[in-house]
């Protein structure tokens, strides 16, 4: 019976994220006048080593990509720098990191948790925490989203 609970497991099939997705609702909504862009539809491209994740934000494609192979990710956009490792929780990809900018109004940091993963609807579900370096909770968003037709 030790062997039989020793031995190899049946390896779990990551879900394939990749295609355009539309949002569909955001809870906690951001507040008015929230520092985030409206929602818009994520392109995904995935292999079995990389995700990338392009939306567009004023009439710009920005993409990021994140490993898959549990190196670490550098993606910069404007005055943001996310630095970031993933790895596979069953059929969830959990992305963890850093977050930094460095703007007219000075420094600000948070430490950044995503968890990707497909509800029983085929959903794109995105759970978002990002904690400020004071332990301020400044961003805390679920994002539901559904393949476009």
């Amino acid at each position: 019976m030790a062997g039989a609970l020793s031995g190899p497991t049946v390896a779990q099939a990551h879900p394939d994220f990749s295609g355009v997705w539309s949002p569909v609702a955001i809870r906690p909504a951001p507040p008015g006048g929230a520092t985030s862009l409206p929602p818009t539809d994520l392109t995904i491209r995935q292999t079995a080593t990389a995700l990338a994740i392009s939306r567009t934000a004023f009439e710009n494609v920005i993409t990021a990509t994140q490993d898959l192979d549990g190196r670490e990710s550098t993606n910069k956009s404007g005055a943001m720098t996310l630095v970031t490792t993933a790895h596979w929780d069953k059929a969830r990809l959990v992305v963890e990191g850093k977050a930094s900018q460095v703007t007219s109004q000075g420094y600000a940091g948070w430490k950044l948790k995503e968890i990707y993963s497909l509800n029983p609807k085929g959903h794109l579900l995105i759970d978002r925490e990002w904690i400020g370096d004071d332990g301020t909770v400044t961003k805390s968003v679920q994002e539901l989203a559904r393949k476009a037709k």
